[in-house]
């Protein structure tokens, strides 16, 4: 069933008690199970909620499930648990509503003073649903006819094998499977034990956790192959470096973050004020390496140019080298915002035709875009800080491999409050307020820089600035322009 490294739709099973172990069953045709077999909750459901959002009492019951043909849909219950919050990392926390049978899952977030009391629950469990702990110490029953078994148990048989569950104890872990990946190649480990996770034998999911693990864990510097041993149940990792490299880089990363976290951090500080701080650094004291993206302009295979220039691909270069591309730009702003308390994530995805990676940044449970990298120029200000994804719409398109596929709409991102222009009421939704900023902005200023929607056409935009041209003192030879990631900017001459 490893579909890493294999798309055969064919497979068998075998059974292991003990030391012993049966035969292979026949081979199982896995289009014959498309229908009902469970891929992931359908992208027309929402997969994360928020205490200020909804109660628990507003909480779903069922979700529609896509199956394995990818167009059959199926209504699965959700089996909430409001007993055991998971603590995030960023301080708040998190229930988890479960799909029975299945690792699918939905989320329910809330912060400490939002956790439901211990009445609203009871009330939860006694009008909507029994807790989960009735589903415990159940028995399955299999029926297998025409399965080859071990040697003492006929070839062909129909009786029906009973499984009790509840004598087998499963160890409880005191790492999530992704948790205990990231140690293991933080640690730099060439096999990481993943028996006691089963979740590791489903290869899409495996691959799932390894992508946010790599996207997520910045520290991870030199990791070059990645494959998965199903026999042994361990992950077998190739690094670039030596353990005492790698952790020697380690060390100066820390070092160097911790010195300006001590350098730009305040006791009292808010979120957003944080938030710049560190942004400001980085652009401040980081510079983009141009000759790897010249590099690959000139057809150089990306693979050779991240060897080449390793570090200038991870939280090395812009942290402690001072030159990097996108992607150390935004490890390290992940990093820094991870010790000051800063809610962020890595985002991987394309500026136009480009590989890119950004971040994202949660302020009062939403999620901001940010992108260091282009706001570390000597022309636009602040282009991509705190914006929507609706403002990034025309320029940039993100995949789903930085964090789990069935959280990956927890992260999107559509309140422009925080926005950099929206907030200096520098923002135009529509062509009259275009026209409106441009004017007031020429009678008190002979540069400026303002953000338009992106679905203003370029017609509507030039229109604008003819007409606020028009109305003024200045004539359009006056007038030099630019336009850039939806900022207009203009200058008089």
């Amino acid at each position: 069933m490893n579909t890493l490294l294999s798309n055969e739709t064919e497979y068998a099973v075998v059974a292991v008690k003990g030391e012993n172990e049966s035969r292979l069953s026949n081979l199982i045709n896995g289009d014959d199970f498309t229908k009902i077999a469970p891929r992931w909750i359908s992208s027309d459901e929402d997969t994360a909620y928020f205490a200020d959002e909804v109660s628990i009492m507003e909480l779903p019951r069922d979700i529609d499930v896509e199956m394995a043909d990818y167009s059959t849909i199926r209504k699965y219950p959700l089996i909430w648990d409001l007993r055991n919050p998971v603590k995030s990392e960023y301080g708040w926390y998190v229930f988890y509503g479960r799909i029975p049978g299945t690792i699918l899952k939905i989320a329910y977030n809330c912060y400490e003073e939002e956790l439901p009391t211990e009445e609203e629950i009871e009330t939860f469990y006694r009008e909507v649903q029994p807790p989960p702990s009735v589903a415990e110490n159940n028995t399955d029953k299999i029926s297998i006819p025409n399965s080859p078994s071990i040697e003492d148990v006929p070839m062909e048989t129909t009786e029906e094998i009973v499984i009790d569950i509840a004598e087998e104890t499963r160890q409880e872990n005191d790492l999530s499977l992704a948790q205990a990946i990231a140690l293991g190649m933080l640690n730099h480990e060439t096999t990481i034990d993943l028996s006691a996770y089963p979740e590791a034998g489903d290869p899409e999911y495996l691959r799932d956790v390894i992508q946010m693990v790599l996207s997520q864990c910045v520290l991870i510097l030199d990791e070059e192959g990645i494959t998965f041993d199903f026999k042994n149940q361990q992950l077998n990792v190739q690094y670039r470096l030596s353990m005492e490299e790698s952790f020697a880089k380690q060390v100066q990363v820390l070092e160097k973050a911790d010195e300006v976290i001590k350098a730009v951090i305040r006791d009292g500080m808010s979120v957003e004020e944080r938030e710049k701080a560190l942004h400001d650094w980085i652009v401040d004291n980081g510079q983009y390496h141009h000759e790897v993206l010249q590099a690959y302009y000139d057809g150089v295979d990306l693979n050779k140019i991240a060897d080449q220039y390793a570090d200038s691909f991870s939280v090395y270069g812009i942290l402690v080298d001072g030159l990097g591309v996108c992607q150390s730009y935004a490890e390290t702003f992940k990093l820094l915002c991870d010790l000051a308390e800063v809610p962020a994530v890595v985002v991987n995805g394309t500026l136009g035709s480009v590989p890119h990676a950004w971040n994202k940044v949660m302020i009062e449970n939403h999620w901001y875009n940010v992108d260091v990298t282009n706001n570390d120029g000597e022309i636009l200000p602040y282009p991509v800080y705190n914006s929507s994804d609706h403002m990034l719409k025309r320029y940039y398109s993100e995949d789903m491999t930085y964090v789990l596929d069935n959280e990956y709409s927890a992260y999107s991102s559509s309140d422009i409050s925080q926005d950099y222009y929206y907030k200096a009421g520098l923002y135009s939704q529509t062509a009259e307020d275009l026209t409106r900023l441009i004017g007031d902005q020429l009678s008190s200023s002979n540069e400026l820089f303002i953000k338009t929607d992106p679905d203003l056409t370029e017609e509507e935009i030039m229109g604008s600035i003819v007409q606020a041209i028009e109305g003024s003192e200045y004539q359009q030879d006056d007038i030099m322009m630019l336009y850039h990631l939806n900022i207009l900017g203009i200058k008089i001459r």
